[in-house]
């Protein structure tokens, strides 16, 4: 899928996604996304939490701002 639409920059640097893409990706008002800068290029991907003892990303639960995933709450509770 390439799809191409141009857009301005406002004056705080703001750049708006077109919602059909917004849409295509499941991206929301509240999706962190990873902005990384790669020569001349600006790459936007879909950022997930991810376990902060393990750094996995499946199944993961809110813990007091951090997240935590099912295997390191299972293993806790072993002990």
């Amino acid at each position: 899928m390439k799809k191409e639409s141009i857009r301005k920059i406002d004056e705080l640097g703001r750049i708006v996604l077109p919602s059909e893409m917004r849409s295509i990706l499941g991206w929301h008002s509240q999706s962190k996304i990873a902005i990384t800068l790669e020569g001349n290029s600006v790459i936007l991907k879909g950022f997930q939490d991810s376990c902060f003892a393990c750094g996995s990303d499946n199944e993961i639960t809110p813990i007091h701002n951090k997240f935590i995933c099912k295997t390191c709450i299972d293993s806790l509770s072993l002990r």
